[in-house]
């Protein structure tokens, strides 16, 4: 998977990042993979939110939306097509400038499955341990929706580390 952010457009303390990404038909074994190129586009929309019972300097809440496609192109013309929308509703706190807790629904319309539609549910806690380092948990679940809509997964356990540069 290849992806380019782009500088956030803003109006007033709305924030509206996008993003192109561009995903490959390398999966070992081929069940692992859809064998066929994807384009995924999309908008977030981040809006800060302040906590009515918290500190304001210790808390830095915001709820974010997204909306996304994704389609497949070219590969392997015996699997199937991909074409769904997921949409995502976030509320994301860092606390005292170092830790972090995200609550998400993520629900998702499979437009190869004629509008089939399904969801899962995360909860995320993670640390920033020092200068442009980040580290988290993620635990998500299906919340909706028969298994094989895209964008959706049974049970997921995530551990991540990431920098920022």
């Amino acid at each position: 998977k290849l992806r380019a952010k782009f500088r956030p457009l803003q109006s007033g303390q709305y924030l509206f990042p996008y993003f192109v990404e561009m995903m490959f038909p390398t999966a070992d074994p081929e069940s692992s993979g859809s064998g066929k190129y994807q384009l995924n586009g999309g908008i977030r929309m981040i809006v800060p939110f302040p906590l009515p019972v918290a500190r304001p300097k210790d808390h830095k809440a915001q709820f974010e939306t997204e909306v996304s496609q994704t389609v497949s192109f070219a590969g392997d013309e015996s699997r199937k097509d991909v074409n769904y929308t997921k949409l995502e509703f976030t509320f994301y706190n860092v606390w005292r400038q170092s830790y972090t807790m995200k609550l998400k629904l993520k629900p998702s319309v499979d437009w190869i499955q004629d509008g089939k539609t399904g969801s899962v549910g995360e909860v995320e806690g993670g640390l920033f341990f020092a200068k442009h380092w980040r580290t988290w948990l993620m635990l998500g679940r299906r919340l909706t929706g028969p298994e094989g809509i895209k964008g959706t997964y049974d049970t997921r356990l995530e551990l991540g580390l990431a920098r920022t540069y």
